[in-house]
């Protein structure tokens, strides 16, 4: 048996097995030799076997796994496989086979639509196929709604889809070609269409492929406007939503990218077909109301979709080219027909037409010509008065369908984060529009509006509450909490103003109906807190209204700590509005903060104390300074008895709890603590900030507990608690600046000691942010830095043997290599010529492909900013001559290695992700840095770069083509300076080769 044979044996077992559902060992065996099959060349002789046999020698099945297989050949295969003679040849197999496989539409139903898929894949990819649209529409495009016609529809509607498909790397000659073959065809195609239509009768399969079809060329090629107004299969769409058939999804889709198309009014060709167009979407109003009224919901959601977009576009035409007063009655016909989505009932209906009203709403917003412009004047400024009661109708449907539904379960115990997407986004979206509106109408107007809404709605739950009435279910809260919503997204357009104030009376309102509402549900006090914290400037102006909101807040906390990220966020905007005003509130605050057991997380406490930092942080220093050492003694205590027990020898594994915290509030204190005085004295110190900068009252704090800090890092170096201490020493080195000079030395040999017990990477992390922050304000001790670099780096190198080692510990590469980096930017000369760096520079070559993001990007840009102080600048030359001999041989010995493992990652190996960046990390900045270093070399070798790019493409990446290999090399190569043209090209590169690895069998 010849090899073809027995591949041939074997797929048909392979295809046995792939759809035997009992056996799914045998199932998943098949599929992983199925997809090697795929790559082979011999595949192609094998499925054109298949293919060719009668069939009643082949199942149905098999001919369409081979027709799937002939398919991803084409689409992944076809360039690099089939050389240009053969090409032809394998064209008129595969055209000879749709024709073979045409009849027994039901049972060949799955065959053809793979064959078409691959006729249609070979057509976009082919150049040397001239005219793919005529020469298919010669051979299957007669006789009406024939089979053959039926696969050229299907054909006609996946060419545009790949044609501007990113899986199909073809060429912007060739995507041009077929655009122009496109357009001249565009009118017989049209044709063509219409009269498979009038030849389908009521074969509603036969008329979904030709709306779906029309729909794509109305996307991607546009009728001649003049030929498609007239054209009977645009009346068909209309007539097929009127008669609410079952395609009626597919027509509206039809509708809604005719309008898109032809959008642009000025323009005559698409005048007419919206002169066409708008009169029938208008004369769709009747089967909406009666729609409405017959509660069929999909009917009205397709004919809201189409009534948005036609407005969205018409909007545009009547506000930016007629003049204010000529075309108000057209205007007002186009916004009722924007309006009548968001008056419909039913949010379902009513959320497909908010992102149109945004866009509306842009519109309205946007400049008017420049033959009418007045200074700052929008829009919407010209015609106010004319186009305000719209958007206080919009304004009134947005309250209305911000309710949640009310078949929420457990309506009681939902919060905004247990909501469904669906209902999360366009609640998202009412609230922008709230917002844009407020903006341009007023906060005033639009708190009018809502007041006497949320006065009732608030009279009704207090109501039910009274008579004693079940309030838990969502339909008895669910109105005042959407409007209690719709006044947040209010909040940001509300001016600080006078007591007496519109809004300030709306506000004053709104603050106390939020406090005499029963607690209905978690949703609704969720709410609630978000209006205190949204309206925390109208409370700094009425604190006496703060205490009980407060109290409102904290009692939520303690009651439902689900909520305590939103009660502290809320808090915190208190606090910074409110300040001084808050520090009646600090003990309670307190209180709940340092209490282990209620129930709160760890994060929320610490985020409660934030709140007293902020409230204290603008007194006067002796003040801050009691509060500061009220609210920490607590932690201090804590620490110091942990560090005694340390001492002793024993274990505080029962008090890591509580040691974690005090070093969150200790950290978060000195973060916080204190905002000195702005003085004459401090203005004129302002330049020497690293010297001038006061001592905060936290210092004291962070003096007496050093000693307990010292103690705790050693005997708790191993456990998750370090990464809380390297927080804390950060902020310590930031808030203290020189201040902390006495404590460098000592925290240094702390750091080294600590990570060599434990490995641990957050010592290194700490590390690196003394050393940048101090090896630029204290240069002169540049070489003890670049020694405690070396320290580490020798222990790093213990554990990151090799590429296995540096996958198995991220963490660790990450703030190693950040830690270096950070260094390099304030001590260059120091850290490139300490001993420790070439081990350095080896490990992030060998490296470069690493998988894990962060880690991978930490070594990149450690890279980078390495070769960019190897290319010489201006003004940097002595840092340059003193570097570039260790550079330029660190990147002789490695240099090759790095670009190995950075195309190969490009060609496949890591995410797409990581790409692309216009910062540094990225893999095409990396290699974009690489070419500009070669260049930049002296006496450097114009062909070094794509050389060491051509070298690892072949030893790397077998799947990549010679061909694709060959114009990759030369486009990067011909960009010299502009980093955005160059990852563009990577991208187009990684994206042909990665079509290459992409191999699926669908079960």
């Amino acid at each position: 048996m010849s090899t073809l044979e027995e591949l041939g044996a074997r797929f048909a077992s392979a295809c046995e097995a792939v759809l035997d559902g009992k056996n799914p060992e045998r199932q998943r065996e098949a599929n992983k030799w199925m997809m090697e099959f795929q790559k082979q060349a011999e595949a192609w002789s094998v499925v054109d076997k298949v293919l060719e046999q009668p069939n009643e020698r082949v199942s149905v099945e098999m001919q369409f796994l081979a027709a799937k297989t002939f398919h991803t050949k084409i689409r992944y295969d076809f360039m690099e496989q089939v050389p240009a003679s053969a090409r032809p040849e394998l064209r008129e197999k595969l055209l000879q086979h749709l024709e073979r496989h045409f009849g027994d539409r039901k049972r060949k139903q799955v065959v053809t639509t793979q064959l078409s898929l691959a006729v249609a894949a070979l057509a976009v990819q082919m150049r040397e196929w001239e005219s793919p649209i005529k020469d298919l529409a010669s051979r299957f495009g007669s006789g009406g709604a024939s089979e053959s016609a039926l696969c050229l529809i299907e054909i006609l509607q996946i060419i545009p889809e790949d044609m501007t498909s990113p899986l199909f790397a073809i060429s912007e000659e060739r995507r041009s070609q077929l655009s122009m073959e496109m357009f001249d065809c565009s009118a017989d195609v049209l044709r063509f269409l219409t009269v498979c239509a009038e030849s389908s009768g009521a074969d509603a399969f036969v008329q979904m492929k030709i709306l779906n079809c029309l729909r794509e060329w109305i996307k991607c090629v546009e009728f001649d406007g003049f030929v498609f107004a007239e054209s009977p299969l645009l009346a068909q769409v209309f007539t097929i939503v009127e008669e609410c058939s079952e395609l009626v999804d597919s027509a509206v889709d039809v509708i809604i990218e005719t309008v898109h198309t032809y959008s642009r009014l000025e323009r005559p060709e698409h005048k007419v077909v919206m002169g066409v167009v708008a009169p029938k979407v208008f004369a769709l109003m009747q089967l909406y109301a009666r729609a409405a009224s017959e509660d069929d919901d999909e009917i009205c959601t397709g004919l809201a979709k189409i009534f948005a977009h036609t407005a969205r576009s018409y909007v545009r035409q009547l506000l930016r080219h007629t003049d204010p007063g000529t075309s108000d009655d057209e205007l007002t016909r186009i916004l009722q027909l924007a309006l009548a989505g968001p008056q419909h009932t039913s949010s379902e209906v009513a959320m497909v037409t908010w992102h149109a009203w945004l866009k509306i709403l842009e519109e309205m917003w946007h400049p008017p010509p420049l033959s009418r412009q007045e200074h700052g004047k929008s829009i919407f400024a010209e015609r106010r008065a004319f186009l305000t009661p719209f958007l206080e109708d919009l304004l009134r449907c947005g309250f209305r369908h911000l309710r949640v539904p009310d078949d929420l379960n457990d309506a009681q115990q939902v919060c905004l984060a247990d909501l469904d997407e669906e209902v999360a986004n366009y609640r998202s979206d009412i609230e922008s529009i709230v917002e844009k509106v407020s903006s341009q109408l007023s906060a005033a107007s639009v708190l009018t509006l809502l007041k006497p809404q949320l006065e009732a709605a608030a009279q009704a739950l207090v109501g039910m509450q009274q008579r004693q009435m079940p309030i838990g279910h969502a339909s008895a809260w669910s109105q005042v909490e959407a409007l209690l919503d719709a006044t947040i997204p209010i909040a940001p357009t509300v001016s600080r103003a006078n007591s007496d104030s519109t809004p300030s009376v709306a506000i004053d309102f709104i603050i106390q109906v939020c406090l005499r509402l029963p607690d209905a549900s978690m949703l609704l006090r969720e709410t609630i807190c978000c209006v205190f914290g949204e309206y925390a400037d109208f409370l700094h102006f009425n604190p006496q209204k703060l205490e009980p909101v407060i109290k409102y807040e904290l009692d939520t906390i303690v009651a439902a700590p689900k909520l305590g990220l939103v009660v502290c966020r809320a808090m915190e905007k208190l606090a910074v509005a409110c300040r001084g005003e808050l520090l009646v509130a600090v003990p309670r605050i307190f209180e709940v903060a340092i209490s282990p057991n209620s129930g709160l997380s760890d994060e929320d406490r610490v985020n409660l104390l934030v709140t007293i930092a902020l409230a204290v942080q603008f007194r006067s220093y002796d003040e801050c300074l009691e509060a500061v050492r009220h609210v920490t003694r607590h932690a201090v205590d804590t620490l110091q008895q942990a560090a005694r027990t340390l001492e002793a020898g024993q274990d505080v594994g029962a008090q890591m709890p509580a040691i974690v915290f005090s070093i969150r509030t200790i950290d978060m204190f000195i973060r916080y603590g204190w905002v000195p005085p702005r003085t004459a004295q401090n203005e004129q110190q302002n330049n020497n900030s690293w010297q001038s900068t006061p001592a905060p009252p936290s210092l004291v704090v962070f003096q007496e507990v050093w000693p307990a800090l010292c103690v705790v890092a050693e005997g708790l170096c191993t456990t998750p608690a370090v990464e809380n201490l390297a927080a804390l020493f950060k902020v310590a080195l930031r808030s203290f600046k020189s201040h902390f000079k006495p404590y460098f030395a000592p925290l240094m040999n702390l750091m080294v000691s600590c990570f060599r017990k434990s490995k641990m990477s957050p010592f290194l992390y700490a590390t690196g942010i003394a050393i940048e922050i101090f090896g630029e304000e204290e240069p002169a001790h540049a070489q003890d830095y670049a020694a405690v670099l070396g320290a580490l780096s020798e222990i790093v190198f213990e554990v990151l043997s090799g590429p296995d080692a540096m996958e198995g510990h991220p963490d660790l590469v990450e703030d190693y290599f950040n830690a270096i980096d950070r260094g390099l930017r304030v001590m260059p000369i120091e850290v490139i010529q300490a001993p420790f760096f070439p081990a350095a520079f080896h490990c992030s070559a060998a490296g470069a492909a690493l998988s894990h993001r962060r880690a991978g990007e930490s070594l990149l840009y450690f890279i980078e900013s390495v070769l960019e102080t190897g290319i010489q600048r201006d003004g940097q030359m002595a840092v340059y001559d003193q570097t570039i001999p260790v550079i330029r041989q660190c990147f002789s010995d490695n240099g090759q290695l790095l670009v190995n493992n950075v195309v190969a990652g490009i060609a496949g190996g890591l995410s797409a992700s990581r790409i692309g960046s216009s910062s540094g990390g990225s893999l095409s900045m990396m290699l974009f840095t690489v070419s500009r270093f070669l260049r930049n070399l002296p006496g450097a070798d114009p062909c070094a770069f794509s050389n060491s790019v051509r070298h690892a493409l072949r030893a790397n990446c077998p799947h990549v083509s010679n061909d694709l290999a060959d114009d990759f090399v030369r486009k990067i190569c011909d960009i010299k300076n502009n980093p955005s043209t160059f990852r563009d090209a990577i991208y187009d590169f990684s994206q042909a080769a990665r079509l290459r690895l992409r191999r699926t069998v669908d079960n």
